[in-house]
């Protein structure tokens, strides 16, 4: 998702994300402030990288307002997209960075490419988020890299094992049985799944299990759907099964959970919205000259 919104002088627009998140500085001058490292000024044109774990604001100077260009990269919105490798060296990769959050002047390639597309293109635009996704890949290179190395050798199982599942999208895994991926690997089931368990550390059931839970909790939160076609979309035939399934794994009914999640009593998902984002600055913006 892709959204634009002016923080007024003095404001501040605060991050408590769990995306990924592109933040431009369109126009004006500000700062980006957290705990750790306090305040960082942020010219016109320089791009900040938040991980889904930093905590922190963005804040306008005194002197004038600014603009702000935001791209989310929402994981589970891309389960179609990357597989169960990639997500998980995703989450390794921001969980094992110290630097929550990194600064690219616009000055930087990666800067001029994110203002060129927002300029040229209508932001919200399929060509443009998928140029904007294509310049996160890229940036995140080194993170998006398994760690799991595949062999040479493929006509080793495990080696073939390993490289099946880099390639399998999270949302074909979901919907595959472990007849069908045992044939792609030309193997046994009870092989395939004693491979799945080793390498995966869960059954192939249980993986799905999740995936699809996952996905539900979030369609839940983000969708006004009914629940039988929430459960229908996550892969449940069964909407009895369904809520049984979800309350062993979240400790509360699909009901109670979309309750919850709009009373605001659980961790908000990322949001954009002048009414919601933009709050009182609940620290002074420091003096410095430049305002």
């Amino acid at each position: 998702m892709f959204d634009e919104f002016r923080i007024a002088a003095s404001s501040e627009w605060r991050c408590t994300a769990d995306a990924w998140l592109l933040v431009r500085m369109s126009s004006g001058m500000g700062y980006w402030h957290d705990s750790a490292k306090g305040y960082r000024e942020v010219s016109e044109g320089d791009t900040l990288l938040l991980f889904p774990s930093a905590l922190g604001s963005v804040m306008a100077s005194r002197l004038c307002d600014v603009t702000i260009q935001v791209f989310a990269i929402d994981l589970q919105m891309l389960s179609g997209v990357l597989t169960v490798n990639e997500c998980r060296a995703l989450v390794a990769f921001a969980q094992g960075n110290r630097e929550k959050v990194t600064l690219l002047p616009r000055q930087h390639a990666f800067s001029a490419r994110f203002a060129e597309i927002c300029r040229n293109q209508r932001p919200n635009e399929l060509l443009s988020r998928l140029k904007l996704l294509q310049l996160f890949a890229e940036l995140l290179g080194e993170g998006l890299q398994t760690s799991w190395m595949i062999e040479s050798n493929l006509s080793d199982g495990r080696a073939r094992f390993r490289q099946l599942i880099c390639q399998v999208p999270e949302a074909e895994l979901m919907r595959c049985s472990v007849l069908d991926l045992a044939k792609r690997l030309s193997c046994s089931q009870r092989h395939f799944s004693r491979l799945f368990r080793e390498e995966v550390g869960v059954s192939l059931r249980d993986k799905q299990q999740k995936l699809r839970l996952d996905r539900a909790r979030y369609l839940l939160e983000q969708s006004s759907d009914k629940i039988i076609n929430i459960a229908l979309e996550a892969g449940y035939q069964s909407l009895s099964l369904f809520n049984v399934m979800f309350k062993k794994r979240f400790q509360m009914t699909p009901s109670q959970w979309r309750i919850q999640a709009r009373k605001g009593k659980k961790p908000r998902r990322f949001q954009i919205s002048a009414d919601n984002s933009l709050v009182s600055a609940t620290a002074p913006v420091p003096q410095n000259g430049a305002g």
